[in-house]
């Protein structure tokens, strides 16, 4: 569906962005983007390794979307989200 002024597709436009946000986004944390692109740059290149998916995933919940510890649940061999009760 097609709403005039929205634009067509995946793609938001600066108007939608700023009716959904009115207060603005967070701004850009360059030491933190650095160290993502460092670690996803050690997962691309050992992406065949034993193991290096589960720490990606593991560090991108833990640390870059700061879930806490009380939501995750580590098993032998895989670590997931705690499904709420």
């Amino acid at each position: 569906m097609v709403i005039p002024g929205r634009g067509f597709g995946p793609f938001l436009s600066i108007q939608v962005l700023l009716e959904a946000f009115p207060q603005g986004l967070e701004v850009h944390d360059a030491e933190q983007f650095r160290v993502l692109r460092q670690a996803y740059g050690e997962w691309l290149e050992n992406r065949d390794t034993q193991g290096i998916h589960r720490a990606w995933v593991e560090w991108v919940l833990a640390e870059l979307l700061s879930f806490p510890e009380k939501v995750l649940r580590s098993a032998p061999n895989h670590r997931t989200l705690r499904q709420p009760r």
